[in-house]
């Protein structure tokens, strides 16, 4: 019935390297205060490192033409939590 995952603005809380040529969804945990959502990301993103999948809640959506998401700057995140799914897509 929901088969939409939201997205939500937040400032990444540290810089996150990335493949300029790739749109790339780095694993990361959501925390909401007083200014908004902030993005940490969970560590490695290698492929092989589960860790860092089971200790995110969200992914922030690095565009095809960046190469580091720098510390401060906002971002879109697609919230995981299967409880928060809608029906109209989040893009």
């Amino acid at each position: 019935e929901r088969p939409f995952l939201p997205a939500v603005d937040a400032v990444v809380e540290a810089d996150i390297a990335t493949v300029a040529g790739l749109t790339e969804f780095v694993r990361c945990q959501l925390e909401e205060g007083a200014g908004g959502y902030r993005a940490r990301p969970t560590g490695s993103q290698s492929s092989g490192v589960l860790r860092s999948m089971s200790a995110g809640d969200a992914l922030v959506v690095s565009p095809a033409g960046t190469a580091v998401l720098r510390q401060g700057s906002r971002v879109r995140a697609i919230v995981l939590a299967r409880e928060a799914a809608a029906t109209e897509p989040p893009f």
